[in-house]
């Protein structure tokens, strides 16, 4: 769901996912971007709050994830400067599983929740030197 900004290079970073969100399993559900500004830090967020589509900045992205939002670690950027071939990817059961690093994100068993990318986008026109994806939704289980 939502609208992935288009950054000064002209990409639209789209999220896509594999496997079960899961509040206990210790891996297996990978949030995944591609097409995302090449060589740009990055990091996904999510929130359980619900959907939204408002502007981000006075640029083509919209934060799409209700607030309050957790924020995953940040992630070093791939790919090459000026072109849509970067990615992230990131195995939220193993962020926040029980026994995970970092437990206290684990938005429990039958939460829904709404995930985004933000990155780095310093070239951007817009008062906003960053860019975010479209989203996700998901539902956690046991």
């Amino acid at each position: 769901y939502c609208t992935a900004g288009t950054t000064a290079s002209g990409c639209q970073a789209l999220l896509s996912a594999s496997g079960s969100p899961s509040a206990t399993a210790a891996s297996g559900f990978v949030l995944a971007a591609q097409a995302v500004e090449g060589s740009k830090d990055g990091l996904f967020f999510f929130g359980t709050s619900g959907r939204q589509a408002n502007p981000w900045g006075n640029g083509t992205s919209y934060q799409c994830v209700v607030p309050p939002v957790v924020r995953t670690p940040t992630l070093a950027g791939t790919g090459t400067v000026g072109a849509c071939d970067g990615s992230f990817a990131l195995d939220l059961n193993a962020l926040w599983c029980p026994t995970c690093p970092k437990p206290a994100k684990n938005p429990g068993v039958g939460a829904l929740v709404q995930a985004q990318l933000w990155y780095r986008d310093p070239q951007s026109t817009s008062n906003q030197t960053t860019s975010l994806s479209d989203a996700l939704e998901f539902t956690v289980e046991p």
